[in-house]
């Protein structure tokens, strides 16, 4: 009897052992797949780091090439107020070679060409020419009036009319 009520004792033990094993091996088997989802989480990190540092370079690019665009469009601009002060010096020039032009066919008609040219509001040259060497000064005006408004060649010493 007292054996049998050890024995009892020693099965009971041993069920209860058993259920431990059991729950030990559910935890080691919960363990492992906690550790495999630990070792996928890792290496999903790693992945978004490495992406991360991807990503970051290519807005450093991007910043790059913002800050070279916006400093190319000031150049444009720049540029632009340029052309547009190159453009109305032109026009400047070419209506000034069309008065001198009227002026020179009307003096040229009178028969005496007397011409003054400002260059730079400081510098003067004042042209005479006889009544047959007019006609000849009124198409090299129109010339330059086409050529771009260069009057300035025609106002060269080397070039003077008698």
């Amino acid at each position: 009897m007292k054996h049998q009520k050890q024995k009892q004792k020693l099965d009971v033990l041993i069920g209860d052992l058993e259920r431990e094993l059991s729950e030990g091996r559910s935890q080691v088997v919960a363990l492992e797949e906690t550790q495999e989802r630990l070792g996928e989480m890792e290496r999903i990190c790693q992945e978004l780091g490495d992406e991360n540092r991807r990503l970051r370079e290519e807005i450093t690019g991007w910043q790059e090439r913002l800050a070279k665009s916006e400093e190319d469009q000031r150049q444009v601009n720049l540029l632009r107020q340029q052309l547009d002060a190159f453009q109305a010096e032109h026009a400047r020039f070419i209506d000034n070679n069309r008065q001198i032009q009227g002026e020179v066919t009307d003096n040229a008609d009178a028969g005496v060409v007397s011409l003054v040219i400002e260059y730079n509001s400081t510098d003067a040259m004042i042209l005479h020419s006889k009544k047959h060497k007019a006609a000849g000064f009124a198409s090299d005006l129109s010339g330059a009036d086409k050529a771009g408004g260069d009057l300035m060649g025609l106002c060269d010493p080397a070039r003077q009319l008698t």
